[in-house]
């Protein structure tokens, strides 16, 4: 895992078998799941090659490899400046509220956590540091924090929600570049 921004990881993730019954893989990004139920998958770096003779004495899955790896330093640029965006982008507290309710309209949050979300955008359970003043930053980890109970739970419907906030929370000129 490497730092991209504040407690934000990229993390990876390797795969293959012994008995050649699953693919070779690599996956990389910010939501990145790696599961023992064999779910991979993330945001930025999916690579699958089905095994077959001769696919590492050819190079083609670490040619693959390689030029997704060559991608990371942008996508480390791109994710520290979209941070940098949503923490300048300061909210109101009725911002904050508008948003949450938006977020209910558009089915990416469950009423039932209405509350948990908006008081955890007002009395923030994490120290954020100096990220800490009322913004799209702090809205998106109260998001993020008040559906984690659900990670353990499900993750792949946690991780969808949360791209699904994220991409409502981006501002439009972020959302290119992200």
């Amino acid at each position: 895992a490497s730092r991209v921004s504040g407690n934000d990881v990229l993390a990876v993730g390797l795969r293959s078998s012994y008995d050649q019954s699953l693919k070779l893989s690599l996956c990389a990004g910010m939501r990145t799941l790696v599961c023992s139920n064999l779910c991979f998958a993330s945001d930025l770096i999916n690579v699958h090659r089905k095994h077959s003779v001769g696919i590492i004495q050819k190079g083609t899955f670490y040619s693959e490899v390689q030029d997704a790896i060559k991608a990371l330093p942008a996508f480390q640029e791109a994710q520290a400046s979209r941070i940098r965006e949503l923490c300048e982008a300061r909210l109101t507290e009725n911002d904050a509220y508008a948003f949450i309710v938006k977020a209910v309209m558009q089915k990416v949050l469950n009423s039932k956590y209405v509350y948990d979300v908006a008081n955890e955008f007002k009395s923030p359970s994490h120290d954020y540091g100096e990220l800490s003043a009322p913004s799209l930053y702090t809205l998106t980890q109260a998001f993020t924090t008040a559906l984690g109970k659900n990670a353990e739970r499900n993750p792949i419907v946690y991780a969808n929600r949360t791209m699904q906030i994220a991409r409502l929370l981006t501002p439009a000129p972020l959302a290119l570049s992200a």
